[in-house]
Parts: structure tokens; C-alpha cells; sequence
């Protein structure tokens, strides 16, 4: 029965070992991997992946774990050393990454496959929060007016530039102290890139949460990034979204 419990617990972890036939490799992995600790990819998610749960919908709390190879990773795949693997833990608490986090190379000392790439450290341990703040939503109200916009095409997506703008309060009162970063990213400003609102008060409400954030497209020094020094999830933090646009028909600017 013994036996069989271990069989059990090690089967879904043993499914991620599918380009490692090496029983001697998979030893290596497995032996920092205690059976409290969660397979990430079998919890439940939200806020965009970046808010774990329980498969009851209650918030996790404990240790998770990832098994990443380099050839996971897009920018990283051409590399000859294809078997070259991290381990990583990462400590949750009411759902968010929350305490130490541990990258481990499974293979270091063992003379298995020579990382090209020289990062040779066998562990790297570090603490890793998403604070309790970002998991909250928190609503404003501002008024916003341009003269102005341009939208460039790059090429994983869209920028979005805004010039000749103001910021006002509900008052009318113009907000010298806010840049157009409060309006998000390019996604979020997209909505407002448009002739029909050029020139036009629009009362913006605007949600900021926890969410995906930040470069969500990858290129090799992001890769190499988020595969040697990075924990799971990716991209989290503060995000804010233009939850709603309305012109307002009778604003006046006060000091103008």
C-alpha cells in the first residue's frame, strides 16, 4: 500500500518527464520535489493566472512547484543544451505568490549536460511578493481631454501615443501631477485612440488590479530572464483597465 501511495503522488509529475527517459535525471528532479508541494499547473486560476486557488475555488496556501526545460521557452529552444531543466518553488499565500521562492538546477555537480549558457548556481533562493494590495480592486474617476493621438505598429502589437492632453477632476480642476501612464497599457489605451474622442471631456472610471502586466511577448533576454532568475506566474502586478469612457456633454474647466 505504501508503494502504492508513492506510485501515485509521482505519476503526474512523472507525466512532465516526457523528453527524459533517464530514470538516474528524473531521480535528480524529483528528490526536491516533498509531496506537499503542488504541481502549479494543476491548481486553479485567476486575475489572469496570476491568483492561484484550491480545485474547491478556496484560496491556495502552501508550496507549488514547476518543472521548466530551456526548449520550453521560444527564444531559448535553438539552444544545444535542450535538456537543460529548473525546478522551481514558490511559496502562496491566499492565493499570490507570497514568501521564498527556490530555482534549483537539478543536474548541478552531476556532469549531465554542460549549461552553454554558464549558469552554474545550484540554487537561488530569493523572496518573491505579490502584495496584498495588488490582489485588491481600487476604482478613480478622472476627466481626460486630447488633441491629438498615433497609433505605431510594432511588431508583437500596437503603441498607442497621446499628445497635447490634460488630466481634470470631476470639479473641473486640471491634475498637473498625472501622466498617461495612469491610463495603462497600449491595450487599455487603444480604447480611447479614436476621431470621435478627440478634443471631447471624457470621464474615464478607471480599475486597477492584479493582472498580467508588463512585457507579455518574449525575446531571448526575457526568456533568459524568466527561465534562469524568474518564478511563476509570469508578468503579474498592478494592471489598470479603462472600465468605462463617457463624454460629458456639459464639463467646465475651472482656473483656465
Amino acid at each position: 500500500m505504501k508503494n502504492l501511495f508513492w506510485f501515485l503522488f509521482f505519476l503526474p509529475i512523472l507525466s512532465c518527464y516526457q523528453n527524459n527517459e533517464n530514470p538516474y535525471e528524473r531521480a535528480l528532479i524529483l528528490k526536491h520535489i516533498k509531496p506537499s508541494y503542488k504541481n502549479i499547473s494543476d491548481l486553479l486560476s485567476t486575475n489572469e493566472g496570476c491568483k492561484f486557488l484550491n480545485k474547491d475555488s478556496s484560496l491556495f496556501t502552501g508550496k507549488a512547484y514547476s518543472i521548466e526545460y530551456i526548449s520550453d521557452y521560444y527564444f531559448l529552444s535553438s539552444s544545444p543544451d535542450s535538456s537543460v531543466c529548473r525546478v522551481k518553488i514558490i511559496e502562496f499565500k491566499n492565493g499570490l505568490r507570497d514568501g521564498i521562492s527556490n530555482i534549483i538546477d537539478p543536474f548541478y555537480g552531476h556532469q549531465i549536460i554542460q549549461d552553454s549558457s554558464k549558469q552554474t548556481q545550484e540554487i537561488i533562493e530569493f523572496k518573491s511578493n505579490l502584495s496584498l494590495s495588488d490582489s485588491q480592486n481600487l476604482e478613480q474617476q478622472v476627466v481626460f481631454i486630447f488633441n491629438f493621438y498615433e497609433i505605431e505598429s510594432g511588431d508583437l502589437s500596437e503603441y498607442v501615443y497621446f499628445k497635447s492632453y490634460s488630466f481634470y477632476n470631476l470639479s473641473g480642476e486640471k491634475l498637473d501631477n498625472i501622466d498617461v501612464e495612469i491610463l495603462g497599457d497600449d491595450w487599455s489605451k487603444r480604447k480611447l485612440a479614436k476621431d470621435e474622442y478627440i478634443n471631447k471631456p471624457l470621464k474615464l472610471t478607471l480599475l486597477e488590479t492584479l493582472g498580467k502586466s508588463g512585457e507579455q511577448y518574449g525575446h531571448y533576454v526575457s526568456d533568459e530572464e524568466m527561465f534562469y532568475y524568474s518564478v511563476p506566474p509570469y508578468y503579474c502586478g498592478k494592471k489598470i483597465n479603462i472600465s468605462n469612457i463617457e463624454i460629458l456633454k456639459d464639463f467646465k474647466l475651472k482656473n483656465e
